[in-house]
């Protein structure tokens, strides 16, 4: 693997397609936040703050699905071809919420699903709030965020292009 090489001895790799913040290869100094990724053994020093919010569920909403403010308190899954979602992406739900109820969404920060089976790489909108690593063909390019590792994405929502 090339490098630069830290006086603290560890590689920086400093071409990362699925991670894009800093990692290193090895195990970190004493004191310094991280995390163990599965993905070439790597560690990584994200803005890992996790940051979430509190909505309602506009209809019955999954868990680990995209959604968008339909108002000030509800939340509905949100669709890479609706246009009008673009500016009104929220975050991504933690659990499933029955319609009325409260559903935890999240914004930033790591999120971890023991069902999930990501390769490295972005994570995008779909329909109907998936996730895809498929990019999408029309409606508009919102990257969700990016896999850490099989089971974890680092939440990094933005919107990137309009589609054909």
């Amino acid at each position: 693997m090339s490098g630069v090489e830290f006086e603290i001895g560890i590689e920086f790799q400093e071409n990362s397609d699925s991670i894009p913040v800093d990692t290193f290869v090895g195990v970190p100094p004493p004191g310094l936040p991280g995390q163990f990724l599965a993905f070439d053994n790597t560690w990584q020093y994200p803005d890992a703050a996790v940051s979430t919010l509190i909505k309602k569920a506009q209809g019955t909403l999954s868990g680990h699905r995209v959604v968008y403010s339909v108002s000030p308190t509800h939340v509905a899954y949100a669709n890479a071809s609706d246009y009008l979602q673009i500016g009104k992406v929220l975050g991504m739900t933690t659990g499933a919420a029955a319609d009325g109820d409260d559903v935890v969404v999240q914004d930033k920060g790591i999120l971890i699903e023991p069902s999930w089976a990501w390769n490295p790489g972005d994570i995008f909108l779909a329909a109907n709030g998936q996730l895809t690593q498929v990019q999408p063909t029309s409606g508009f390019l919102f990257r969700v965020g990016v896999a850490l590792s099989p089971t974890a994405a680092q939440l990094n929502f933005d919107f990137i292009a309009h589609l054909a």
